[in-house]
C-alpha cells in the first residue's frame, strides 16, 4: 500500500517542482502554462496524501496516520499557511517552521529566515529573526533579504526597498528568497502607483524629469519584462502586477486583456486585485489611439488599496 502512494506522489512531487523551476525562467505566455502545471500537481499530491491518512485512520493507524500527515500533507498545505494565515496572523516561528516544510529548494532555512521576518510583528519576534539571521554565515540573499522584511515591518518602507533592490548585485541566490523579495517590491510600488517599477525592478524611471508620474509611456520608450534582464523570478502576483504595470506604462509587449485576466485567476489575492486588473485595462484604452494628441485627459487615478 505505501509503494502504490509513494511511487506516484513522488512522480507528483517532481512533476511539480519542475513546472515551478521552469515558471522561475519563464515570463512569456508559457508562464501561466507552468502555474497551471504546478497547480494541478499541487492538488492532486494533496489528494493522494489526504486519501491515504484517511485509510490510515480508518484501519485504526491512527498514529501513523498523523506520521504521514507531517511528512505529506504538510508541505503540501505550508505555502498557503504562510501566506493567508501564519504571516497575517505574526506568528513567525511557525512561518519559520512551515517554510522549512514546504521544500523550497536546497537551503530551506535561507527561505524560512525570510518568512519568520516577513510574518515579525513585535520586538520578541524581530530579536528572535535577527539572531537567526547574525547566525548565518555567510550573509547573502537571505540575510539581506530578512533585514529589508524587517524595516518594512517598523515602517521604513525606504530601507526595505533599497535594501531588496540590492540583490541583484549579489552572487548568492536563492530563487524562493528572490521569489518573495520581487513581490515585496511589485506590492510596494502598486501601492503608491509607481508603475514604472515592476518593469525596472532597479527603481529607474524611464520617463523624463517632470513627466507625471501616472503619465503612460511611449512604448519605444520601454521593453517588456524578460528572464535575461528580471532581478529575481516572478511570484504569480508579482506576474500579474508586472502585467498590470505594462497596461499602464505602455510597455511593448504589455499583455492583452484576455491574458492579464488569465495571470488575475492564477494569482493569489484575486478580490483584492481584480481592482487593479479592472483599471489597468480602462488606463490602457488611451495608449492604443493613434493620435496622442486627440486622446482626452485622463482622470485622476483612484487611491490604490495597501500592498498585498
Amino acid at each position: 500500500m505505501r509503494s502504490m502512494i509513494a511511487l506516484p506522489y513522488l512522480v507528483l512531487q517532481w512533476l511539480r517542482q519542475s513546472a515551478i523551476g521552469a515558471r522561475r525562467r519563464d515570463r512569456t505566455a508559457r508562464y501561466l502554462l507552468w502555474s497551471v502545471i504546478a497547480g494541478v500537481a499541487n492538488a492532486a499530491m494533496l489528494a493522494l496524501a489526504t486519501s491515504f491518512v484517511l485509510f490510515l485512520w480508518a484501519v485504526g493507524l491512527w498514529w501513523l496516520g498523523l506520521a504521514m500527515t507531517a511528512v505529506l500533507v504538510v508541505p503540501v498545505i505550508a505555502s498557503a499557511a504562510i501566506r493567508l494565515v501564519l504571516v497575517p496572523a505574526g506568528y513567525h516561528r511557525l512561518a519559520y517552521q512551515a517554510a522549512l516544510y514546504s521544500r523550497p529548494g536546497p537551503d530551506p532555512a535561507a527561505y524560512a529566515l525570510c518568512v519568520a521576518a516577513w510574518a515579525a510583528r513585535d520586538g520578541v519576534a524581530v530579536a528572535w529573526v535577527s539572531a537567526q539571521r547574525d547566525a548565518r554565515r555567510p550573509l547573502g540573499d537571505a540575510e539581506v533579504a530578512a533585514t529589508a522584511l524587517l524595516a518594512a515591518g517598523r515602517g521604513d518602507a525606504a530601507t526595505a526597498r533599497e535594501l531588496l533592490r540590492s540583490l541583484a548585485m549579489l552572487v548568492e541566490d536563492h530563487p524562493a528568497v528572490r521569489e518573495l523579495a520581487g513581490e515585496w517590491l511589485a506590492c510596494d510600488a502598486a501601492e503608491r502607483g509607481a508603475w514604472h517599477e515592476p518593469i525596472y525592478p532597479t527603481g529607474e524611471d524611464p520617463r523624463p524629469t517632470g513627466e507625471a508620474v501616472g503619465a503612460p509611456t511611449p512604448r519605444a520608450r520601454l521593453s517588456p519584462i524578460d528572464p535575461t534582464r528580471a532581478s529575481w523570478p516572478a511570484t504569480p502576483l508579482t506576474y500579474l502586477l508586472e502585467g498590470i504595470a505594462a497596461r499602464h506604462t505602455g510597455a511593448a509587449g504589455a499583455p492583452s486583456a484576455r491574458e492579464l485576466w488569465a495571470r488575475w485567476l492564477v494569482a493569489p489575492r484575486r478580490r483584492t486585485t481584480r481592482a487593479l486588473v479592472v483599471e489597468a485595462l480602462a488606463a490602457a484604452a488611451p495608449v492604443r489611439r493613434e493620435s496622442p494628441a486627440e486622446a482626452p485627459a485622463a482622470a485622476d487615478p483612484a487611491p490604490l488599496p495597501c500592498a498585498v
